[in-house]
């Protein structure tokens, strides 16, 4: 029996995988008869036992394949169908990653088709657990989350990550990690969705359903191409980034927002006629660290124009950016 049999009238597909994690993972597969039937199973390198082969269970499995070996998490670490207790209810989490301190450290949560459908599951079980990292996959796209509270407003946001720390790593030494031209060609996001899709992530925010206006997000995507990637060759890091070194919620997000507002104040005087003189970004600091979050891993130079033409499109259409009294 093999994977793409499995599959077949799944959402779900393989595609962040190797050929050679799903051959292996093919080449376990016991074949039980239960009533008849010739049902798959797999032993879980986790739990330690049998388990029944479904379509989400094959992604669980070479996801924690991918986590152990390419990132380096020991199997003790990592726990399926970890219990969240999300205030009166009890829900499981499909794959956690403990800290050194056996405290949630990352949650994954496998759904199918789309990232809407598991994205404020994260944000819940990252609120209620404590856990800073969330990630979202179906098998063939993949999302990171960096999970912002503050603790005044009481607010709790995801924003894009471009990746995981792995486990040598500390987060904080994962997110001031320099990010260059070459990363960003690497990781660009449109290799795995469209802009439109990117941007309609902005709408599972509670905070952006009160107080944002189109022209506003419109102007950042003109503001967002990195000012220094613009017909460069070299790798220096970029700085079209949501990172500070400040702790503080709010601090953190004011540092954002100045060197943002800096690098907006060098492309007016760069591209003189472009910009009116007197132009800035309208979004609080609060926003604007979770549009830049998801715009970062953008590569917008040297794109097709049909690709930010989109981008437009559905600012304009969207709910999200609709004018308000």
């Amino acid at each position: 029996m093999t994977l793409t049999e499995l599959l077949k009238d799944s959402a779900y597909k393989l595609t962040l995988f190797t050929a050679a994690q799903k051959q292996a993972l093919e080449n376990s597969i016991i074949i039980k008869q239960i009533r008849d039937k010739a049902t798959p199973y797999i032993v879980c390198s986790v739990r330690g036992k049998e388990i029944k082969l479904t379509p989400e269970e094959i992604v669980r499995q070479l996801y924690i394949d991918t986590l152990h070996k390419h990132y380096g998490y020991s199997l003790d670490r990592i726990h399926c169908e970890y219990p969240v207790k999300t205030g009166s209810s009890s829900k499981r989490a499909d794959i956690v990653i403990l800290d050194a301190d056996y405290s949630p450290y990352i949650i994954v949560e496998l759904k199918q088709p789309n990232v809407k459908d598991g994205q404020e599951q994260l944000k819940s079980y990252c609120r209620f657990e404590g856990a800073p990292l969330g990630v979202w996959t179906n098998g063939a796209d993949i999302e990171y989350f960096l999970k912002t509270e503050n603790p005044k407003s009481k607010t709790v946001r995801l924003d894009s990550l471009s990746g995981l720390p792995n486990a040598n790593q500390t987060l904080s030494d994962y997110l001031h990690k320099p990010f260059t031209i070459k990363d960003l060609i690497v990781n660009d996001k449109l290799e795995r969705r469209s802009l439109k899709e990117i941007i309609t992530q902005f709408e599972v925010f509670d905070e952006f359903q009160s107080g944002s206006d189109k022209d506003e997000i419109n102007a950042l995507l003109k503001h967002g191409t990195p000012i220094e990637a613009i017909n460069s060759k070299d790798f220096r890091p970029l700085q079209f980034r949501s990172t500070s070194t400040e702790e503080d919620p709010e601090k953190r997000e004011a540092d954002i927002k100045k060197h943002l507002e800096k690098l907006f104040s060098e492309a007016r005087k760069k591209w003189r006629g472009i910009f009116p003189a007197d132009d800035s970004f309208k979004l609080t600091a609060s926003h604007l660290c979770t549009c830049v979050s998801y715009l970062q891993d953008i590569k917008l130079f040297n794109s097709n124009l049909e690709v930010i033409d989109d981008a437009f499109d559905v600012a304009q259409q969207s709910t999200l950016f609709t004018n308000r009294n």
